[in-house]
């Protein structure tokens, strides 16, 4: 039950198509996230030209071919000390981009979709961009029903042992 849940709330983040990468547990990051126990998951990924254009209807600017993204999806969980309660869980994508693109018109394509982000599910949805690279931050809102309903009784070793046979690669 619990590995559905975690699954699907992994695919309703990943809808934006492609929404927390921190440092070290106890310290704070360039965020300015102080986390109590981090458990971070990450999988990387690639998408082709015809994949950014399925999604943003824009062209590289050179006509190049082959890969032009790098995709990093990172699913970030904060716990208490003894990792029986989930404090707070980030969704943070990273697209760092290959080909040339006009990255204003891709940011603004990526803060559209953090403006139609469910708001009942999500806390925040941020969009920086950084020269050619796009981070994407969502922060669960704990209090929401759907929080409440299915990570109300997640811990660290609940979300462990649900990435344990996914291509996520978790520290």
């Amino acid at each position: 039950m619990l590995k559905k849940v975690m699954i699907m709330l992994l695919m309703v983040s990943s809808l934006f198509l492609f929404g927390c990468g921190k440092e070290e547990n106890n310290d704070s990051n360039k965020n300015n996230t102080t986390y109590t126990n981090k458990f971070e998951c990450i999988r990387e990924d690639k998408l082709t030209k015809d994949q950014i254009y399925y999604a943003t209807k824009e062209e590289p600017l050179n006509g190049e071919k082959g890969d032009a993204v790098n995709v990093t999806y990172t699913r970030s969980y904060d716990f208490d000390k003894n990792g029986d309660k989930l404090l707070k869980y980030y969704d943070i994508t990273t697209y760092d981009y290959i080909l040339d693109y006009d990255m204003d018109k891709q940011k603004t394509y990526y803060e559209n979709n953090c403006n139609e982000i469910d708001q009942k599910t999500y806390k925040s949805c941020n969009v920086v961009l950084d020269n050619k690279k796009i981070i994407i931050t969502s922060e669960i809102d704990l209090n929401s029903e759907v929080a409440k309903e299915y990570l109300a009784t997640v811990s660290l070793n609940d979300v462990k042992e649900n990435y344990a046979d996914t291509p996520y690669t978790c520290k």
